[in-house]
């Protein structure tokens, strides 16, 4: 997670460089031709980066042959079971709320950057999209070492709901950050976001550890494949979920692309911006307020799988 972050601070500088790339970045409202013409350099770089480091671990990494082979069970029992997993279900719908939440006014807070900050300018509002991604990769980096201790300390459950209380806490404050007089003020609430939304998918990633050992114990079988595939397109579907949403915000707020929106168009713009990741952080903290595996739970599973195995 930490090399993923490390990496993820160059990411807010992608619509600069698609300016860039495409001849825009004066400071003038780029064309349509511009953007995409930056956006197939960019695309293509990306790509290129994306095959080079996958190339590392597909022909380094050796996995270890296994000596013996667990009985299997059919696809549709494994899924069967997969759902009915209770802690998991809990786990997955914090996920799906909160990434739908925080990622539905992604493009609205472009828009809002542009025309309600920058009155237009692209290039400012480029430079301050960057310094936001940032701020909120140093958040998330920041968090990584508290929500761990936290979740040590406390519990998993425990610790999700506070990573959740900092993101909505983050989101809340643009109304006082996000401001034409202020714009850079965000940057305290970007920083209050990616600690959040870090913690969030950290305590996603160990409870699905948890949720494996605890169906081994159910079950008999150990299933991290199927849980991890189910987690995986869980998260896929949320992001779509996300894109569809975004795009209905902006619409639903008035915004037309061929024109420069007027002031009571941008205004609105503001209030999906901050009400949407609430909605979704309140919705994700009400599903794993009732995670039912606690660390005494955990620890108790941990000692009969033990017995168990020879």
């Amino acid at each position: 997670m930490m090399v993923g972050l490390v990496g993820g601070l160059g990411l807010p500088w992608l619509y600069k460089l698609t300016l860039m790339c495409g001849g825009g970045g004066t400071g003038s409202l780029a064309s349509a031709e511009v953007i995409l013409a930056g956006a197939r350099w960019v695309g293509a770089g990306v790509g290129a980066l994306i095959i080079l480091t996958c190339l590392v671990p597909a022909l380094a990494c050796r996995e270890t042959v296994p000596l013996s082979f667990a009985p299997k069970i059919p696809l549709g029992q494994a899924i069967t079971a997969t759902f009915r997993n209770r802690p998991f279900l809990h786990m997955l719908a914090m996920n799906f709320c909160a990434t739908v939440g925080m990622y539905s006014p992604v493009t609205v807070s472009l828009l809002v950057s542009i025309y309600f900050l920058f009155q237009g300018n692209q290039d400012a509002a480029a430079n301050l999209t960057g310094y936001l991604g940032m701020a909120q990769m140093l958040g998330s980096l920041a968090g990584v070492p508290v929500n761990t201790a936290v979740s040590i300390r406390t519990g998993k459950r425990r610790a999700a709901l506070m990573a959740i209380a900092i993101g909505a806490a983050g989101f809340a404050s643009l109304w006082w950050t996000l401001l034409p007089a202020h714009p850079y003020w965000a940057l305290a609430s970007n920083f209050l976001i990616g600690w959040g939304m870090q913690g969030v998918w950290l305590m996603s990633a160990t409870m699905n550890a948890d949720v494996c050992d605890s169906d081994e114990l159910a079950t008999g079988h150990r299933r991290e494949g199927l849980y991890g595939a189910v987690f995986a397109l869980e998260q896929k579907i949320a992001f779509a979920v996300a894109a569809l949403l975004g795009s209905y915000l902006v619409s639903r707020c008035g915004y037309v692309a061929s024109a420069f929106p007027a002031m009571p168009t941008l205004r609105p713009l503001r209030a999906p911006l901050i009400a949407t990741p609430l909605v979704g952080l309140g919705l994700a903290a009400a599903a794993i307020a009732a995670y039912p595996l606690s660390r005494a739970r955990v620890a108790e599973i941990q000692a009969l799988l033990a017995a168990r195995r020879p």
